[in-house]
């Protein structure tokens, strides 16, 4: 289903909680459904884990990145 040709479809599918966790995985790679397929509710615990662990790093590395190392200096100096 997740390769069906309606949008409505694969994301309906993706949703659904009893999605084996292999394609919920492989959903997560597809930047068309990786939106939906967070909301699935059977998401493995160490999914999410690797998900918010991912995204604290490149937040980290983003504002390394624009703000140099004035990132957390206070106003004053």
């Amino acid at each position: 289903m997740l390769d069906d040709g309606s949008a409505a479809v694969r994301c309906a599918a993706v949703r659904h909680p009893a999605l084996p966790a292999r394609s919920l995985v492989r959903a997560l790679r597809d930047d068309d459904l990786r939106q939906q397929a967070v909301l699935n509710p059977a998401l493995p615990e160490s999914v999410m884990h690797w998900m918010i662990d991912t995204a604290l790093t490149e937040q980290a590395a983003t504002a390394t990145r624009i703000d140099g190392d004035t990132a957390c200096r206070s106003p004053t100096g």
